[in-house]
């Protein structure tokens, strides 16, 4: 899991230690033969020596190739990031595998941690086609990770977006994420001089 992270949440139940961790097969040596649960699992780790699970595998379960949404597998997810919202609500943003490239912002409401809901998923490229300019060499365009942070009252969700670069959103409503910003990858890669366009890929940013 590439995407390990903590919240202090509001639950119900008072406020509690929520620790998610991303479900992400990766290619040989880990053994491809075990069973992924797919999505994020969530812990309350208030005592952290006594861990309780309190979800497992949430995410998108819808199937990509079929039109009528029939339910399928949890999606597989890279990473996962929480954050505390305006209202005393909570979410988790992530990483969808399975949408690669296409519908791979995903947003669960995590208020009750108990009972996450997906509440959005987002296709960057398709709702803000503005961040596609001057992309860089190999023209891949997914989301890789992502962090959110209260700048000035403005739940703002910084998203790697590999060739297409950062993307800034304000997600005061994580169901209608608002354009702030983006970069473009211009000029010559100090590293990689000879290829135009430069090489790119937003990995990861705080």
């Amino acid at each position: 899991g590439e995407g390990a992270h903590v919240i202090t949440v509001n639950t119900p139940a008072g406020p509690r230690d929520v620790l998610a961790v991303n479900n992400e097969p990766l290619p040989p040596p880990c053994d491809q033969n075990l069973p992924s649960a797919g999505g994020i699992d969530l812990w309350d780790v208030t005592n952290p020596s006594n861990p309780v699970l309190l979800a497992r595998g949430v995410g998108d379960s819808s199937d990509p190739g079929d039109p009528a949404g029939t339910p399928g597998p949890v999606h597989h997810a890279h990473s996962t990031f929480l954050w505390n919202g305006h209202g005393g609500r909570a979410f988790a943003v992530l990483t969808d595998n399975d949408e690669f490239g296409t519908i791979d912002v995903d947003i669960l409401e995590i208020t009750n941690p108990a009972t996450p809901q997906l509440i959005a998923e987002h296709n960057l490229r398709q709702r803000f086609p503005l961040i596609e300019d001057n992309s860089a060499y190999g023209d891949t365009m997914y989301h890789h990770d992502v962090v959110v942070k209260n700048i000035d009252g403005v739940m703002t969700m910084l998203v790697s977006y590999w060739d297409a670069g950062y993307v800034t959103l304000n997600v005061n409503d994580p169901t209608n994420p608002q354009y702030i910003g983006d970069t473009s990858f211009d000029g010559p890669d100090p590293l990689f001089p000879d290829r135009n366009p430069p090489e790119g890929n937003a990995h990861q940013a705080e």
